[in-house]
């Protein structure tokens, strides 16, 4: 049971690492992944928030990859009875750290593009 857990709560961080990845190479007006009015004003700024998320998502992505393995590798070998309630937690993180990137690239698009 706990293999089958932590490969479900590895999903998140290699689809995010993925997507950094993504973001990263993504050509403005051809794909457009990182959709916001903010970022869609112009090429330079879509160019931008592609830079900016892809980057946090990979730093996080990498991250969160390596926090899961550890827990689910030293939850198993201390208590079972813990390792469901803490994929709970595992996952709320995930999901806090994934949505967190929409404040941060607004703020950086924000920050470079609005005081001009």
């Amino acid at each position: 049971m706990w293999i089958f857990l932590t490969a479900l709560l590895l999903l998140m961080p290699v689809a995010m690492v993925i997507m950094g990845m993504k973001l990263l190479r993504a050509k403005p007006r051809k794909e457009r992944y990182y959709r916001t009015e903010r970022a869609l004003r112009n090429e330079a700024t879509e160019r931008y928030a592609h830079k900016i998320c892809g980057r946090f998502y990979l730093w996080i992505g990498k991250r969160l990859l390596l926090i899961t393995l550890l827990f689910g590798i030293i939850l198993l070998r201390l208590n079972s009875d813990l390792f469901e309630p803490f994929c709970g937690v595992i996952l709320l993180l995930e999901i806090s750290a994934m949505l967190l990137a929409v404040p941060l690239t607004e703020g950086a698009l924000k920050n470079k593009f609005d005081n001009a």
